[in-house]
């Protein structure tokens, strides 16, 4: 489990697992809060595992208005070493407005029943929720620019008393 590689999954199961056998209790929701993913709010976690309660689902996913659409501006780049659009459409889409919306995962918040987490070893499921978050809370930090970007955002969150 303490590997570069462990999968995530398995790893919160293990945890969750001997949690739950030192405590004697079973939990029946688990919030996973991803530590790369800070700009989350309390009503944010609230509001996710209210959408799991109420449309008794498996589980929640957070995620943010995409900026680019896989319909229209992210491409791929085939055997033959062309670019390609990622999805296409029966008919093509001239404009990402009239393109399918799209959401990017932000792996700020996952909230699981708890048996689909011990049983499973993904994220999607036929009844996947996704929680939309606003893109000012969804930065995950995955590079240098991303952990200056949340410093900046947390700075101007932050109130200045003495201004």
């Amino acid at each position: 489990m303490a590997t570069d590689q462990a999968p995530k999954i398995p790893a919160i199961r293990h945890c969750i697992l001997e949690v739950e056998k030192l405590s004697r209790r079973v939990y029946d929701v688990i919030v996973e809060l991803d530590a790369t993913s800070p700009l989350r709010t309390p009503d944010d976690i609230v509001e996710a595992v209210r959408l799991l309660e109420e449309k008794k689902v498996s589980n929640v996913i957070t995620g943010a208005p995409a900026r680019r659409s896989p319909y229209f501006n992210l491409v791929e780049i085939n055997e033959s070493g062309t670019a390609v659009l990622s999805k296409t459409l029966p008919n093509p889409v001239f404009r990402r407005q009239d393109a399918p919306k799209c959401y990017d995962m932000n792996a700020s918040i996952y909230v699981w029943k708890r048996d689909t987490l011990i049983a499973n070893d993904t994220v999607f499921f036929k009844d996947t929720q996704l929680y939309v978050m606003p893109i000012e809370r969804s930065v995950d930090i995955d590079s240098e620019l991303d952990f200056e970007l949340v410093k900046l955002l947390i700075e101007k969150r932050r109130p200045h008393y003495d201004e």
